[in-house]
């Protein structure tokens, strides 16, 4: 068989061998016959039985056949309109073509598919040699349409779950250890990466670009359940992707694909990993599951499509296990949280039916109709797909690092991080530019995009009009030059800097100077002039400067639009810091220096701001242009001399070998810009003068700032020297601003020179006598940022900072690698402006709290609690002030050492020693491991000896879990099913029956209860806890009523019990006053006989008092006095309680909190049980 050598492809299917040609299109097939001797047999059912598969099968040679692809592609993906496309064939294939094919109608038809009229063998088209004018009609479609499509085919990986963490990928690759860029510094170095930084490094290939640039509506579908139930696959069928779908396991991570379903609605599919699965720790489905939530708008949750034997009673374990949920987490629970009451459970008939399809067609289909095109007109979903890109960018980012923070300050960030990337594209082209580009020389135009409002995506075009409205001063200037070039006429887009104008003070004069050479070609251009060959005049150079001046404003107006647009009210400090640092500058670098070129009478070309050793140059030849303007010279037109004078001078040109003028030095030829000549006709009378009008003085300007020399008539005398420049040029006082003065007054702060200089040029309104301890300020005319430290109380803005991706712990008993991160709490800077003009902001105190009229930014301006956790040394994540219990997201127990009755301590697989810190550990993660009634140590925390219960044998004091969160007056961060766990007693019962099934029985009792002992007859295995007080040794126990409202009653004190029983306590009302209550309660406490009765405080409340601060001092001061006689404290919530004020109130007792009990709750056996001892309770 004859085939070229190059350009070849080749492959297998079964035992034929193909090559394809792509230089000619062709395919060469080749069926090879390999024997290899094997024993093992294949066991195959069959009609008659079973088969061996050496046996020959026409079936089994068929399902291997090539064509065998159109099955597969029907079997596992939704149906397309392949049919319609062009299927080319040879005449002599066509036999067998549609017989195989017909078989593989027949397999598509017993999956019960709707096949919506599909048919292969009718649809296919044949193109053979002989029947070439029999051609097949192609469908046109728009690129656009075309590329997108086949770029959002193929679905793309964003990240996989591993090492019990959320591991990044870029661009579908592996790259997360080079994309974090995490610190190498030790424990004490906090720089850290945050959510932020991450976040910018992370890309979805070419599925960013399209998201980035998407305006439209942006809905999130999103898969999850249990491995291998389909989802892959029911996701294809839904919205038409591409998953990869298997009997196994296939899905690895997650994956998103997008489908463009109209111009203005985009929908985003990622397909997850299924959860339980063996390779995967409960961590690593949490962090897909968080991912999953935070993004979805419709979230299909599949299921097991089979049941065990056993099916009664799963509709009772199921609401009972959702009332359990609801009842141990009555203040939030992940199915009021995550689902906010949207959710809707469907059974599905058996995959591979009929009806499997319809369901999916009338229940999931319409589901996601009603979410994606709502009935009420309510846009659902994220408003661009930029929003979508940023929020899973930073969901994904805070994830990875295990920063459980809120969103709101890394997305700020973020956006902040986006529009520093994209303003030096904006300030050098008035376009989108990306960033690498900006540094290049030429950026092709097919590379910019416009630049668009951010909610109604129009583009930002400043106008004529808008100009002089903001810059009124140039009104004059630009409405004259706009008569001989319209203004508006020029795009903005159309004039490019040439360089990165964000690093103007770091670029050489040359480059500076180049731009502005550049800009000023483009302006004679338009005046119909070449540079180079025209003559020009300092006329021309006069309207380059109002032309300059008013393309560099409108280039600012342009940014601060999209500044204003990008970042919101409560980023303003941000946007005047940002303006202030790259845009303001760039109309300072660009502007021309007014200054003369000492060459000739055309203006300096240089910057404003080149050096004072710098030499003035108009950098040009410095010679005039034109032709000689005399009569005698121009008879001919074609042999016009050229003018021999210098550039820019003034008076008619004369050609060098004419004799038209005298030639005689000019009188007053030491003026600096003297034409040195006299220009008079020969033989003329009186004194020289050349052409020059006015002979400028030519001394140094008398302004302290200004090296310029002085422009007045030099036949005119005066002790002042002044410049062109009207313009103070003091540097602004503010701190980082490099704009000059404001004030039109060249001599601004030297009152001297001001008065002598308007006295000699007979200037109105300036005072003969200069006045004394006048206080100058120069400042420019902008707004600025304030520079100054937030005073506020608080904290700013906490980060939490993954140091390293592993660290190594090192122990006595062994090292091992674990994950670390810090929470660093920042002063933020002062957000106020400084208006225009003023050196100091409204108000008295530096806030980094901005005031702003949008309702949804209210939450943003807080200040964080800066109290730290005493064991991760993680700030409290609640405002500044609160007086409910601290909370946070915790981290690595970095201020922890262990503590046990024994030297060497197991933590699961981890192994320590006493004395050894416990920074691998996390506060709530460490809890969960050692699991129940396990307890705390903490350091007695009396000031003075007397007031501390000695117990012999222990150091510190030590506490159950429960006890410990509330001596500390922090959340509990364990769920309230952990919680009731820890509480138990952590014995283990070791009897023979409980090895069978190889788990723990451990005793039901709480820890650290009292022995139970057993009866010596009659023991028939159970036990009673009797808690009647009355009938337990209780009725020598005293009894205090107190009432309060807005004054305190004491109803009854030390009454014994069965006479306090009997008493009907009074009702009053009229305001809550803890300080009444508590006041009273102690004055009963203060006269109770400890010796004889131990005491108990129950304070009831619904949380809702007049005087909080009040109520909270004197519960201190309850804890204080009566601690060292083991005072029990119980605060008792009713009614509609506000817990937090309840659980603070419990702590600073020292005590505990307990809700009242409802009806259901009673019916069950009571929790309190008290030892047989005299009390005194005061209530």
């Amino acid at each position: 068989m004859d085939m070229p050598s190059t350009e070849l492809a080749v492959g297998s299917m079964g035992d034929v061998l193909y090559v394809v040609n792509a230089s000619d299109g062709s395919i060469y097939s080749s069926q090879l016959s390999i024997t290899v001797r094997s024993d093992a047999y294949r066991i195959q059912r069959s009609g008659n039985g079973a088969k061996s598969s050496r046996q020959g099968d026409q079936k089994g040679t068929a399902t291997q056949h090539w064509l065998r692809l159109f099955y597969h592609v029907f079997e596992k993906f939704p149906l397309t309109d392949i049919s319609e496309e062009n299927h080319f064939a040879t005449c002599d294939a066509k036999a067998v073509c549609v017989e195989y094919l017909n078989r593989v109608m027949v397999d598509l038809r017993r999956l019960n598919k709707p096949l919506c009229g599909l048919d292969l063998v009718k649809s296919l088209k044949y193109r053979c040699s002989e029947l070439t004018g029999n051609h097949t009609s192609l469908q046109l479609t728009s690129k656009q349409r075309f590329l997108l499509a086949m770029v959002s085919f193929v679905p793309v990986q964003i990240c996989r779950a591993e090492d019990n963490m959320l591991r990044l990928l870029q661009n579908g690759q592996n790259i997360a250890e080079s994309a974090k860029g995490t610190s190498s510094g030790d424990e004490g170095d906090a720089s850290g990466t945050d959510a932020a930084k991450i976040a910018q490094t992370i890309r979805f290939g070419l599925l960013s670009p399209l998201l980035e640039s998407w305006n439209g509506r942006c809905v999130v579908v999103t898969s999850m359940g249990k491995q291998s139930t389909g989802k892959s696959y029911f996701l294809n069928h839904l919205a038409s992707t591409s998953f990869a779908i298997s009997g196994s396991r296939c899905t690895d991570g997650a994956w998103m694909s997008l489908r463009f379903l109209s111009k203005e609605l985009l929908l985003v599919i990622l397909d997850f990993e299924g959860l339980g699965s063996f390779e995967r720790s409960e961590e690593e489905d949490v962090f897909l599951s968080v991912l999953n939530a935070s993004v979805s708008l419709f979230t299909v949750f599949r299921m097991e499509s089979r049941f065990d034997k056993d099916t009664d009673g799963v509709v009772d374990e199921l609401v009972t296990k959702l009332d359990a949920i609801f009842e141990a987490n009555k203040d939030q629970n992940f199915l009021t949280e995550m689902y906010a009451g949207q959710l809707e459970i469907n059974c599905t008939p058996p995959f591979g039916t009929m009806d499997y399809y319809q369901c999916m067609e009338n229940e999931a289909a319409q589901a996601l109709c009603r979410i994606v095109f709502p009935s009420e007109g309510v846009r659902t979903g994220f408003v661009t797909g930029k929003t979508f890109l940023d929020c899973v960018r930073i969901v994904l980012a805070k994830i990875s690092i295990l920063d459980w923070t809120g969103m709101i300050k890394s997305t700020q960030n973020l956006v902040v991080a986006d529009t520093k990337q994209k303003l030096p594209g904006i300030l050098r082209t008035g376009c989108h530019v990306s960033l690498p580009l900006v540094a290049d020389k030429i950026i092709p135009t097919h590379l910019k995009e416009d630049v668009l409002q951010v909610n109604s995506f129009e583009k930002i075009v400043v106008s004529l009009q808008v100009m002089c409205e903001t810059n009124p001063g140039y009104k004059t200037k630009w409405m004259a030059l706009n008569d001989v070039v319209p203004l508006d006429s020029i795009r903005d887009e159309e004039l490019d800097m040439g360089f990165d104008v964000t690093s103007l003070t770091g670029r050489t004069l040359e480059i500076v100077q180049k731009a502005i050479g550049l800009l000023f070609q483009f302006f004679l251009n338009l005046r119909g002039k070449t540079y180079g060959t025209s003559k020009l005049s300092t006329e021309d150079q006069s309207g380059f400067d109002a032309f300059e001046t008013f393309v560099l404003h409108r280039r600012k107006k342009k940014v601060s639009l999209w500044l204003y647009d990008s970042l919101s009210d409560h980023l303003s400090a941000v946007r005047s810091q940002l303006e202030q640092r790259y845009a303001e500058p760039l109309i300072v670098y660009m502007s021309r220096c007014q200054q003369r070129c000492i060459r000739c009478q055309l203006g300096c070309m240089y910057s404003v701001t080149h050096s004072p050793e710098t030499e003035h140059n108009c950098c040009m030849d410095h010679k005039c242009r034109g032709q000689c303007e005399y009569g005698e010279c121009q008879t001919d037109a074609a042999r016009v001399p050229a003018c021999s004078r210098s550039a820019g001078h003034e008076g008619k040109c004369e050609c060098e070998k004419g004799e038209h003028t005298c030639g005689q030095p000019c009188v007053l030829i030491r003026a600096l810009n003297c034409d040195k000549t006299c220009s008079k006709r020969a033989e003329h009378t009186g004194g020289h003068s050349c052409s020059v009008q006015v002979h400028i003085c030519g001394v140094t300007c008398s302004a302290t700032t200004c090296t310029a020399t002085c422009l007045l008539d030099v036949q005119r005398d005066h002790s002042v020297h002044k410049c062109a420049e009207v313009q103070c040029f003091h540097p602004c006082l503010m701190e980082g601003c490099n704009n000059v003065c404001s004030e039109k007054n060249h001599f601004h702060g030297q009152q001297t020179e001001s008065c002598a200089f308007a006295k000699e040029n007979g200037i109105a309104g300036v005072g003969d006598e200069p006045a004394d301890n006048v206080v100058v300020t120069h400042i420019c005319s902008c707004s600025h940022a304030c520079k100054e430290m937030c005073t506020v109380e608080g904290i700013c803005e906490q980060k939490v900072h993954l140091k390293k991706s592993a660290r190594t712990y090192t122990g006595a008993r062994g090292s091992f690698e674990y994950i670390y991160q810090e929470m660093n709490g920042y002063k933020k800077g002062c957000a106020c402006i400084k208006r225009s003009g003023e050196v100091n902001h409204e108000g008295l105190g530096h806030t980094c709290l901005v005031e702003t009229n949008e309702k949804e930014n209210e939450q943003h301006t807080v200040h964080y609690c800066d109290a730290r956790c005493p064991s991760c040394n993680y700030y409290c994540n609640k405002h500044f002030g609160h007086m409910e219990l601290h909370a946070t997201s915790h981290g690595n127990m970095q201020q922890t050492y262990f503590m046990a009755k024994g030297n060497d301590i197991d933590v699961e697989d981890r192994k320590y020693q006493v004395g050894e810190r416990g920074i691998v550990e996390m506060c709530n993660l460490f809890c969960a491991k050692v699991g129940r009634g396990h307890a705390h140590y903490l350091s007695c925390e009396s000031i003075k000896d007397e007031k501390c219960v000695y117990t012999s044998g222990r150091q510190m004091d030590e506490l159950l879990h429960a006890q410990f969160w509330t001596a500390i007056e922090w959340e509990d961060p364990c769920s309230e099913e952990e919680r009731g766990v820890f509480a138990k007693c952590a014995f283990q019962c070791n009897a023979p029956e409980h090895e069978a099934d190889k788990k723990l029985s451990c005793c039901v009792l709480d820890a650290w209860h009292e022995p139970e002992f057993k009866a010596e007859e009659g023991d028939d295995g159970f036990a009673f806890f009797g808690n009647n007080r009355l009938s337990d040794g209780g009725e020598d126990d005293l009894i205090s009523y107190i009432t309060f409202d807005s004054a305190s009653h004491i109803v009854c004190e030390g009454e014994s019990l069965p006479e306090a029983l009997k008493m009907s306590v009074p009702f009053t009302g009229g305001g809550t006053s803890y300080r009444e209550g508590l006041r009273a309660a102690d004055e009963v406490l203060s006269r109770n006989n400890f010796e004889e009765f131990k005491s108990v405080l129950i304070f009831f409340s619904d949380g809702r008092p007049d005087d909080i601060g009040s109520g909270v001092t004197l519960a201190q001061h309850i804890r204080s006095t009566y601690a060292k006689y083991d005072l029990k404290a119980f605060v008792v919530g009713f009614g509609r309680v506000k817990l937090s004020v309840l659980h603070r109130l419990a702590a600073e007792m020292g005590g505990e909190y307990r809700q009242v009990l409802n009806a259901s709750a009673l019916s069950k056996p009571p929790a309190l049980s008290l030892p047989p001892t005299n009390y005194v309770s005061t209530i």
